[in-house]
């Protein structure tokens, strides 16, 4: 045996001995695996409008009465439970704000492995850490701690992994509560993908889901009506007043390639693979993906946060209901790749005309400023 045949020999064999060990790892080992990765290839930052935040969770009981409630920056009330939870806890510090920040994010993100469909064998384990490791859902937290994102991953993952209609009703209202139209969204593409996959009658047993959407609408309609704020006045008066040329459509003509890879990550090459590609369902989320993005860029400057939030839900349904019927060998086998794919690309956070790309050294960054304060 050669010399170079020999050495790729044990590199493989080293990857296939590190596949197996987080492969056989339990769902809490698995979570911490996802959360030191995660944190070494995107950092951690604060969220943009962080002072926006703060200022509303130290008013979070009368929020209308600060600047935030003017119509350019009024968006940020329609996502009320982050502020509000950090007003309720007294975390009104910028410090003790980005703590819980922090911890939601992580609570978001662990969230997933307490559901059976992922704790049900080492492979399903493997799979929601794979899809969790080659998703924008990812970047979005760690490069926005404080925002309000977490609750609406929070939501997004119980509404897409919950087998009892219970947890999903109960998924989609947070997920209201923490971003309506984005909510409203994700039910709609998420409809989509049941319809094609099952029709009709099985679309009719997510009457549960469809309340938890309307209670949680209904819940921020009605608290920014007691604020004195319209819910949708802010995008309107944002789209009246700006530079819809060069804040739009410019990164939609500049970075769409980015920003349709970011909207599902390394799970377009999941669904594209041939295992996986005939499953009922696959067709319609890959088409409503693009068409998702094309909506999204035309309406919103976080075309990523947005676009990954409307198809978390239906992605996690249509891979595990996908892979259901598979041999646990099967599965193994094919999952291999896009471990080894997820764990090391990295996936660009697209805003507007901004890429975001932490790296380790806003890591780095975040640890000098904790202590420093």
């Amino acid at each position: 045996m050669s010399e170079s045949a020999a050495a790729e020999e044990r590199s493989s064999g080293f990857a296939q001995r590190f596949y197996e060990q987080v492969l056989n790892a339990s769902s809490g080992q698995q979570f911490i695996f996802v959360i030191a990765v995660s944190m070494l290839k995107y950092g951690v930052n604060f969220y943009p409008s962080i002072g926006n935040m703060l200022l509303l969770a130290q008013h979070w009981t009368n929020p209308q009465t600060t600047s935030v409630a003017s119509p350019l920056s009024a968006y940020v009330l329609n996502s009320p439970l982050q502020f509000m939870l950090a007003g309720a806890l007294h975390c009104t510090t910028l410090r003790s704000y980005f703590l819980l920040g922090f911890v939601t994010v992580i609570v978001a993100m662990g969230a997933g492995y307490c559901f059976s469909r992922v704790r049900q064998s080492p492979e399903t384990r493997l799979l929601y850490t794979t899809l969790l490791l080659g998703s924008a859902v990812v970047p979005v937290l760690f490069s926005w701690v404080g925002s309000p994102d977490a609750f609406s991953i929070l939501g997004a993952t119980s509404a897409g992994l919950a087998r009892s209609k219970w947890w999903r009703a109960g998924g989609w209202l947070v997920f209201a509560c923490s971003n309506p139209p984005q909510a409203i969204l994700a039910a709609a593409v998420l409809a989509v993908v049941v319809l094609r996959r099952s029709g009709w009658s099985l679309l009719a047993t997510y009457f549960l889901d469809a309340l938890g959407l309307a209670l949680g609408w209904s819940f921020v309609t009605l608290l920014t009506h007691h604020w004195g704020i319209s819910s949708s006045g802010s995008l309107f008066y944002y789209l009246q007043h700006c530079n819809y040329f060069s804040q739009f459509l410019t990164p939609l003509g500049r970075y769409f390639p980015l920003i349709v890879f970011s909207a599902l990550g390394v799970a377009w090459l999941m669904l594209a693979s041939a295992p996986l590609r005939p499953e009922r369902g696959v067709d319609v989320l890959l088409g409503a993906a693009v068409v998702t993005v094309v909506v999204i860029c035309l309406i919103a400057l976080d075309e990523t946060r947005i676009s990954v939030g409307v198809l978390w839900p239906a992605l996690l349904l249509s891979i595990f209901e996908g892979t259901s019927s598979w041999s646990t060998s099967q599965l193994r086998q094919w999952l291999r790749p896009y471990f080894f794919v997820a764990l090391f690309v990295p996936i660009v956070v697209v805003w507007s005309t901004t890429l975001i790309f932490n790296g380790f050294g806003q890591l780095m960054s975040t640890i000098v400023w904790w202590t420093q304060h």
